[in-house]
């Protein structure tokens, strides 16, 4: 994953110094009529002054062809207040929707030192799966979705996409 992160990472560099740049003219305004209009918009509720890059990852890293992999993960907050960055640890992580009734515990893979598995997921997180259709997605060290797998298929399809031998039950 390092041979590749400046190259994946150059575009989300760029797009967040656009946006600061963008942030800065808009907050630093010294144009009085440009400031008031920009108040005014805030006061009334009217759409964002500006959109949150949410950069996907170039062709060549560790994703596949599908819409939520390549981006970053949510980080929904969890009962206690933490994040739920908290939980996933510092490797891999595959988070499996075990409400949902797609998953199968059959094909689920063993947890390695390098891989965890997550099934008590956040409502945010779930409600994320379901919304791609997922029974489960891979997600890196780096928080990017690596892969999906989605409800028609075993768990172990997203493992495609992990750089390091496991064990799987099945």
């Amino acid at each position: 994953m390092l041979d590749t992160y400046e190259a994946e990472r150059a575009p989300h560099v760029r797009a967040f110094i656009d946006l600061a740049v963008q942030l800065g003219d808009l907050i630093q305004t010294t144009d009085a009529e440009a400031a008031n209009a920009r108040d005014a918009r805030f006061a009334d509720g009217s759409p964002a002054l500006f959109d949150s890059p949410t950069p996907r990852l170039p062709p060549g890293a560790l994703v596949q062809d599908h819409p939520a992999a390549g981006r970053p993960l949510i980080q929904p907050l969890l009962a206690d207040g933490k994040g739920f960055d908290t939980v996933l640890g510092p490797d891999y992580a595959l988070l499996i929707d075990t409400e949902s009734g797609h998953s199968d515990s059959q094909a689920t893979p063993i947890p390695s030192p390098r891989l965890r598995i997550l099934t008590d997921l956040p409502p945010a997180l779930r409600t994320l799966l379901r919304d791609h259709a997922a029974a489960a997605i891979l997600v890196r060290p780096d928080r990017y979705i690596a892969a999906v797998a989605p409800r028609s298929c075993d768990l172990r399809a997203p493992l495609a996409y992990f750089p390091f031998s496991i064990q799987q039950t099945g």
